[in-house]
């Protein structure tokens, strides 16, 4: 970045430019990194998703309407950690052109509003060794929701609410384990 994009740009757009000048720092070594490195990396990464509060959920579970704010959550469905590691191992081409970054970045600064019980059954899970295990595709870690209600339009579905980007899908999918009891 130079330094007026630090005084140029706000909200999610900061810090999508932060992610992406910080990714491509490291992104011709980060093949050679150790697994203690991606980790942080990819909490560094999690830190600017997850920080960006200019984009509200506009879905809520069945279970958290009509509920207080202090007893729901407002759930990143797409994993900042899966994110961050299918961009670095897969999808590196992002990396060229802020352009193309940009959007994808503001894919995963979505938020559904759900209850904890039901955050706490839709989490990705670490392997202990760098990486992720992720325990049922997206959409089956979310179909334990009975349905979802968007606030601005008031439709009500009944499956996972919003689009899976095919690269973060792709690679989510070859995060399942064929055989997930062996690492629960």
């Amino acid at each position: 970045m130079n330094i007026d994009d630090y005084t140029n740009y706000n909200g999610w757009e900061f810090s999508a430019r932060l992610a992406f000048h910080q990714m491509n720092e490291y992104r011709q070594v980060y093949t050679e990194l150790s697994s203690d490195k991606k980790v942080k990396l990819s909490h560094n990464f999690y830190d600017h998703v997850f920080r960006c509060n200019d984009r509200s959920a506009e879905w809520k579970s069945e279970n958290a309407l009509g509920k207080l704010a202090k007893h729901t959550t407002e759930d990143h469905p797409f994993s900042a950690r899966v994110a961050h590691r299918a961009i670095m191992n897969d999808n590196q081409y992002f990396l060229d052109d802020f352009n193309l970054f940009a959007p994808e970045f503001y894919e995963l600064i979505q938020k559904i509003t759900i209850t904890p019980k039901e955050n706490s059954n839709v989490k990705i899970k670490a392997d202990n060794y760098g990486d992720v295990i992720v325990p049922v595709y997206i959409t089956e870690r979310y179909s334990q929701i009975k349905s979802f209600k968007n606030k601005n339009t008031k439709n009500t579905v009944f499956e996972f609410p919003l689009p899976v980007p095919e690269w973060y899908g792709k690679y989510e999918r070859s995060k399942v384990p064929a055989n997930l009891s062996e690492f629960l």
